[in-house]
């Protein structure tokens, strides 16, 4: 529901009766900033209890801080699109009373907001905005916070370097400051920089300075998020012990701070954690409520259900109270000017809007009461293909490939629910291991062999150490026929087919080895079909170990290669009632190659489109292009 805009009325004169309400309106936000990190349902009264006096007094600077405060909360605990509305609120009124330093606090919030939102183009002007603002404030310590902000932007976008330097001034004001208690902290953004470029050690270096400013300001928010970012960092080096020590620890903590995001990122990290210790049951129950959070935050209905638990249908019945009363003190004000007229038209306007208010709530009540029995009915029936969904979700790395590989698209359409097929990425010695792996079948049996073919790469690459292509398809065909010989499943039914490559951009050569699987290669407006081994990985438990031969070429600048599972060929068409078929699907890529890589992924799924028509989709789809550079 969309908030009234209050018209704010400015009287000549201020009373002492008044200067003492507007005191205590300061206070009381003041408290706010006070206790959010520690008890941020007390920080809400306060906040709320700021906005009544303030409404009734007409004190707009405090309406405007307490509005940008309750934006604050519903940012907290995820409810993105509500914190904007009051955040643009705070900004209108802070605008129209000249408020700079009000405007640069909540223009910061929005930009924030919308970073949550991934919409970072919009983050960034807001940050700008702010900044500006900050710096003819001549305020340092915000500048600090400031640029801090920027800097994150810059690094969602893969500018490491704009980032590090934003970051480093931002500390070099931290450093320069005598009292830094409550200060926002450089260090752990900078330890970020250094995770992301695989520096480890600097990067602990900085979470931990980090962690001994968090702990010293009583920030429990930032101390568990620092201890988050250690844990992750053990992870990478190989410590599951330690990751999961500390990721508990900041568990511990998050539980209590309301913060929804953090929470989501932790409870897909100890997943992880527990995942490559091999403890599947509480891998499977930290997945599951990774998958609960993150659907409550970004999904609607979800947040829906968040609110049965409790907190947003609180925060929800205390928007209701700030609205009705805020329309109160409206009529009040037009009393004083003795307009029967308005008087008549805001008490019908109110009546309208609590009837409206009375019919949300029912109905939202309604919905929710329905939407409960109908999960409860079904909750046996999905609950298992759900689950593995989230697992297969937590090995697909859509976002390491995007780092390596900034000019690259996955289009990736599961027939079902879950897949069968998966993509992999792994570095080693500088260079890059890309796979395309297509199991047999699809649905929850190829959803589970994608598990195990994950798992299997990760020892092989990352455990073992096995850069070499055809030799890593060599090991997973005996350990695939091991592993499927050690539980007893039927062999016809299961195997890979895959396609992996190792790109060492230190040589320029692109070293291919495929197992029913081809790749392809375009350079200078020509595809080339480079051919993997025409048998399947695991397809016979009882033959000799198998040789996989692999193919290196020299890679050009602006070169693209192209892996795929089978699915896109085999699609049947509405009108033909034929498979796409290889030959039109290389005429395709040959077609679209010159399109920058994301708009070719939009290409291939038009068209794909088109050619299904109202049929089924056939067979799970896997498409990946990289440009090399």
């Amino acid at each position: 529901m969309i908030l009234p805009v209050i018209a704010f009325i400015q009287f000549p004169f201020t009373s002492f009766s008044q200067e003492k309400d507007q005191e205590q309106v300061d206070r009381l936000n003041e408290l706010f900033r006070q206790t959010l990190t520690q008890d941020p349902i007390k920080a809400l009264e306060y906040t709320k209890h700021a906005l009544d006096i303030a409404d009734s007094i007409n004190y707009d600077k405090g309406i405007a801080y307490a509005f940008n405060n309750l934006g604050v909360i519903q940012n907290r605990i995820g409810n993105l699109d509500k914190a904007l509305e009051y955040f643009y609120h705070s900004q209108r009124i802070h605008r129209a009373i000249d408020n700079q330093d009000g405007l640069a606090a909540t223009l910061n919030n929005i930009g924030t907001v919308y970073s949550s939102k991934k919409d970072y183009g919009r983050a960034l002007e807001y940050f700008l905005d702010a900044y500006r603002i900050i710096e003819n404030l001549q305020d340092t310590t915000r500048l600090i916070g400031s640029l801090n902000n920027i800097g994150n932007i810059y690094l969602t976008k893969n500018e490491d370097r704009l980032a590090m330097d934003y970051y480093k001034g931002s500390l070099s004001l931290y450093d320069s400051l005598k009292n830094k208690y409550h200060v926002f902290d450089p260090h752990i953004n900078i330890g970020n920089v250094y995770f992301r470029n695989d520096q480890f050690d600097s990067a602990l270096y900085y979470y931990r300075k980090s962690l001994s400013i968090q702990k010293a300001n009583d920030d429990m928010a930032g101390e568990a998020q620092v201890l988050h970012h250690i844990g992750v960092t053990y992870g990478q080096l190989g410590q599951h012990n330690l990751s999961i020590a500390y990721q508990l620890d900041a568990l511990e903590i998050a539980q209590s701070t309301t913060s929804k995001p953090l929470l989501m990122d932790l409870y897909k990290s100890l997943s992880d954690a527990y995942f490559n210790q091999k403890d599947w049951l509480l891998a499977k129950d930290y997945l599951l409520l990774h998958g609960m959070v993150k659907d409550s935050i970004y999904n609607e209905e979800s947040n829906r259900k968040i609110s049965e638990l409790g907190r947003t249908f609180e925060m929800e019945q205390q928007e209701q109270q700030i609205k009705l009363l805020k329309k109160e003190s409206e009529i009040q004000r037009l009393q004083l000017k003795n307009n029967q007229n308005s008087i008549l038209a805001v008490v019908f306007g109110a009546g309208i809007l609590f009837c409206m208010v009375i019919f949300y709530y029912l109905k939202n009540q309604s919905n929710q009461k329905t939407k409960a029995l109908l999960a409860a009915k079904n909750k046996e029936i999905t609950e298992s293909i759900h689950y593995a969904q989230s697992v297969q979700s937590s090995i697909l790395d859509r976002e390491s490939i995007g780092k390596s590989f900034p000019e690259s698209f996955i289009l990736y359409k599961p027939k079902d629910i879950v897949s069968g097929d998966f993509y992999w990425h792994g570095k080693l010695n500088g260079s890059d291991i890309l796979a395309s792996v297509d199991c047999t079948g699809h649905g929850v049996a190829g959803a589970f062999m994608t598990v195990i073919g994950n798992s299997l790469l990760n020892q092989i690459v990352v455990e073992e150490k096995e850069s070499t292509p055809a030799r890593i398809l060599e090991k997973l065909d005996i350990k695939l026929r091991r592993t499927l010989k050690d539980k007893q499943v039927d062999i016809s039914n299961h195997g890979m087919d895959i396609s992996i490559c190792k790109i060492d951009r230190n040589t320029g050569k692109l070293t291919f080895s495929g197992a029913r699987s081809d790749l392809y290669l375009i350079r200078d407006e020509e595809i080339n079909e480079i051919k993997g081994d025409r048998h399947t990985i695991g397809e016979n438990l009882n033959e000799n170990a198998r040789e996989f031969k692999q193919q290196q070429i020299t890679f050009q600048t602006n070169d693209i290669c192209y892996l795929s599972s089978d699915g896109y060929a085999d699609q049947f068409g509405e009108y033909s009632n034929k498979k796409f078929m290889k030959k039109k699907f290389k005429e395709l890529l040959k077609a679209i190659h010159k399109e920058s890589l994301g708009q070719q992924r939009i290409l291939l799924e038009k068209e794909l489109q088109h050619w299904q028509g109202k049929l089924e989709q056939t067979d799970d789809i896997l498409v990946m292009g990289i440009k090399l550079v």
